[in-house]
C-alpha cells in the first residue's frame, strides 16, 4: 500500500492587537501545530492582511529549522467573516 500524503488546512488570522508581537505570537502557534502535525502540504485561508502571519511562520521556521518553509498555498479569503 502506498504512503498516504497528508494536507493540513488552517485558516489564518492577524494576531491580537494588531502588533508585530501578536503576529508572531501567532505564528508560533501556528507553527507549533504544523510541526506537530508533520504535513506533506499545508493549506492557509485567510484575508490579505493575514499574509503578515504567513511571513512570520516562514521566518519562525527557517530560525528553527535552517531551511524555507516551502511546502503552502495560501488561498485568499476576500469575505473572512463568511468563511
Amino acid at each position: 500500500m502506498a504512503k498516504r500524503k497528508v494536507a493540513l488546512l488552517m485558516p489564518v488570522g492577524t494576531g491580537v492587537g494588531g502588533t508585530q508581537e501578536g503576529v508572531d505570537s501567532l505564528g508560533h502557534g501556528l507553527l507549533f501545530l504544523i510541526n506537530s502535525k508533520n504535513p506533506d502540504y499545508v493549506v492557509f485561508f485567510g484575508s490579505e492582511v493575514s499574509k503578515k502571519t504567513i511571513e512570520s511562520i516562514k521566518r519562525q521556521y527557517f530560525e528553527e529549522e535552517g531551511e524555507e518553509f516551502d511546502y503552502y498555498e495560501f488561498i485568499d479569503i476576500e469575505d473572512v467573516d463568511n468563511f
